[in-house]
This record gives C-alpha cells, sequence and structure tokens, in this order.
C-alpha cells in the first residue's frame, strides 16, 4: 500500500515504475486531493474550479458542509448577518454552528420591536399619564407624535422648560404682556392673568382691560358741606372753604382770631364768625379795621376837655389837663383859690380871679412896675420880720405882715 499526506492542495503527479527483468511497466494514478474542515465530507464526484489539471490526473474535490459552515471546503463559518436580517441600525450577531440563525439587538430608541422588524413607539399615548412635572417621561400638557420621538408643547399662558418636557407659567404681569388697563391691577394665575380696575374707577368691559374714572364728586356726601371737591384722575380731593379747617370730609370752623391768621389793623379788634371773622377800629381810631387811623378827638366841633382845660390828642385817646389855676380831671375843671390856700406869691393883699389871682398893696404901700409893694413912707427904725414897715399919715410906724403872718408891730404865724 501506498500512502501520503499532501500538505497543500499544490497539484502533484504520481507515477509508478514496475519493472522486471525482462519488461518495465508503469502507471500513473488519477489523485483526488479532499481537504474538507471542520466535519465537512468529501464529495468525489464533484471538483473544485480549475483543479481537474494533467489530464484529470490531479482533481480537488469539494465537501459535503455540515451546518453552520460553508465554502468549498467547509471553511467558512455561515454568516447568518449577510443579508442583513435585522432592521436598520439594529446590532446582527451571528450565532455559533451549528445554529444558522441570528440574533437581532434590541430596536432604537423611540421604535418597539424584536430587533427585525420595529415599529414607531407612540410615546404621547405611552406616557399620557406620565408627565414630567411629577417625575415621568411624557409632555406636561400637548403632545405631537414623531417617528422615533415625540414634541411637546405648551397651551397658551405656559411656555416649554429648558428640558423640554415641563410647562411652567407665564407671569405675564411680570412680563408686561397683559392688557390691562395702566388704571387696573395685573393678577397673575395659572396660565393666565386677571384685571382688576382699581379703586376710583369702574370695569367698563368687565374685564379689567378698559377703566373709567369715577367721578366721586357727583356725589353729594363725598365733602362736607363747607369743603370743595374736586375730581382726580382715580380719586378725589376735599378742601376745606377759606375760614375752615380739617381734611376736607370734615371741617370746621377755622378761628382767625385766636390763630393770628386775620389781617386785623393792630389798633383793631378780630372777631370770630362762622367761616369768617370780622374787624373793628378801636375806640379812638377809625377805619375799616384792616386800616385803622387815629381819631382827633381834640378836634371836633364839640371839644371833649373843659373850656379851661387843655386837650392833647395821642394815638387812639386823649387826654385833658385842667389849666393852671384849675383843679380837675380835664373834663371838669374848677377854679384854684390861690389865696386861700396860700399858694399865692403876693406879700400883702391877695385877691382870687378864675384860673389865677391878683396881689394888691396895703393903704400906704404902692406898687412899683416889678409887682413889689413899696412904703410910700418908709420907717426910721422899725425892722418888720415876716413883713414891710411902713408909716401912717399919723407918723405911726406899723408892720404889713407878709401873707401867712398877722400883726401889727410884730408879724406872727397864724
Amino acid at each position: 500500500m501506498f500512502t501520503w499526506t499532501p500538505t497543500d492542495k499544490t497539484k502533484v503527479q504520481i507515477g509508478f515504475l514496475v519493472s522486471d527483468e525482462t519488461s518495465n511497466a508503469t502507471m500513473e494514478p488519477i489523485v483526488n486531493l479532499c481537504e474538507c474542515k471542520n466535519n465537512g465530507e468529501c464529495n468525489f464526484g464533484e471538483y473544485a474550479d480549475g483543479t481537474d489539471l494533467m489530464g484529470e490526473i490531479f482533481r480537488v474535490v469539494l465537501c459535503e458542509c455540515t451546518p453552520g459552515w460553508s465554502g468549498e471546503f467547509c471553511e467558512l463559518n455561515f454568516d447568518a448577518c449577510e443579508n442583513a436580517p435585522c432592521f436598520t441600525g439594529v446590532t446582527c450577531s451571528d450565532e455559533d454552528p451549528p445554529s444558522l440563525n441570528s440574533t437581532c439587538g434590541p430596536c432604537p430608541a423611540g421604535l418597539e420591536g424584536d430587533g427585525r422588524m420595529c415599529q414607531d413607539i407612540d410615546e404621547c399615548e405611552l406616557y399620557k399619564n406620565d408627565t414630567a412635572s411629577n417625575g415621568g417621561k411624557g409632555c406636561d400638557q400637548l403632545c405631537e407624535n414623531t417617528l422615533m420621538d415625540f414634541n411637546c408643547s405648551c397651551r397658551s399662558g405656559f411656555s416649554l422648560y429648558i428640558d423640554s418636557r415641563r410647562c411652567i407659567d407665564v407671569n405675564e404681569c411680570e412680563l408686561q404682556t397683559d392688557n390691562c388697563s395702566s388704571e387696573a391691577t395685573c393678577e397673575n394665575t395659572d396660565g393666565a392673568f386677571s384685571c382688576n380696575c382699581g379703586d376710583g374707577f369702574t370695569d367698563f368691559l368687565k374685564d379689567g382691560t378698559i377703566c373709567t374714572d369715577i367721578n366721586e364728586c357727583d356725589r353729594n356726601d363725598t365733602c362736607d358741606t363747607n369743603a370743595d371737591c374736586q375730581n382726580t384722575e382715580g380719586s378725589f380731593m376735599c378742601t376745606c372753604h377759606q375760614g375752615y379747617e380739617g381734611n376736607g370730609a370734615t371741617c370746621e370752623d377755622l378761628n382767625e382770631c385766636a390763630r393770628n391768621l386775620h389781617d386785623c389793623h393792630m389798633e383793631a379788634t378780630c372777631d370770630n364768625t362762622e367761616g369768617a371773622y370780622t374787624c373793628s377800629c378801636n375806640s379812638g381810631w377809625s377805619g375799616n379795621g384792616t386800616v385803622c387811623t387815629n381819631v382827633n378827638e381834640c378836634g371836633r366841633n364839640v371839644p371833649p376837655c373843659h373850656a379851661n382845660a387843655t386837650c392833647a390828642d395821642t394815638p387812639g385817646s386823649f387826654t385833658c389837663t385842667c389849666d393852671d389855676g384849675y383843679t380837675g380831671d380835664g373834663v371838669t375843671c374848677n377854679n384854684i383859690d390861690e389865696c386861700t390856700l396860700g399858694t399865692d406869691n403876693c406879700k400883702q393883699n391877695c385877691i382870687d380871679t378864675q384860673g389865677s389871682f391878683t396881689c394888691t398893696c396895703f393903704d400906704a404901700f404902692e406898687m412899683s412896675g416889678d409887682g413889689i409893694c413899696i412904703a410910700s413912707i418908709n420907717c426910721s427904725s422899725t425892722n418888720c420880720t415876716n413883713g414891710e414897715c411902713y408909716k401912717t399919715n399919723s407918723g405911726q410906724e406899723l408892720c404889713a405882715c407878709f401873707s401867712g403872718y398877722m400883726g401889727n408891730e410884730t408879724c406872727k404865724g397864724m
């Protein structure tokens, strides 16, 4: 028996030479090379292309492969993923022989199926009760399904948060996107806002978008009866009349006299009245009360003083002074009897007159031009103390006592 183990599929030619002493014989056998792998079986009836060589004396036979292997010599692992049995984008994993199958990975995000067939997931339906605000995966409000994904949106009055799922309230008042009247207060609510007209305004459309001013002065009870009402935008103002004070809703009489708020003259009397005051010039003054001038009582047709008195005008009054020689208060004046009172300056005789007195000399005396009584006949030796010495026609020397003294030869105090 001849055996031989080739190392590869290189073509070979085998020949046998047989000889004896008489002759030689040769033979070239047909070589059928089988190189099946992985438990493949040789199929000597089929040959690999291009291996039937050298006049059909060298041939490489094909193999019958066990499941899971392929190729002329069962050298190839059968690739069940070759024809892309899985959905686009899904990983295909070939199973080891003897399996002829493949395994598909999971469907891409947003799709569902076995990996070979994948269809879109309706996340809107899937997560409709699993909102993002509650920690879920779904939309808070509006959901639109798309291939392999979904989009969230929000109703009016809300905005989509940065996570593209949650809806947060839009504060229209803070953003000033409301349509409230400038005279209304904007109050934010969940997904909306409300407008409320302020005090002093009426809501024209009942929605706070048009606020019209209320004229409070049209009412009769707005201000005090002694006040004026002035309407303002959204309010009103009460002002007490002149002569009254208060907040306008209540006004009381202002006592200008007591508060020194009058314009009366300094020589006038202020009398408070309801809501006003009057000025009256004091006695001795004349005018309208705000201007007062002194009255000259001394210039009246009927003098205020006694006929024997002097009238002196003073600011707002006058004085009466009895003339010299009279006594009294000026309105009544009586003659002073200087002679009786001894207030005269006569040396000898005193004769009282109205308002004055007259000095005369005793007999035997003559009055000089300067009012001194001089004896007609001078005494020779008698010295009259407190008197004047004179001689009678009979030659007797006597004393004429001064006023307040008495005696003939000697003047003594009375």
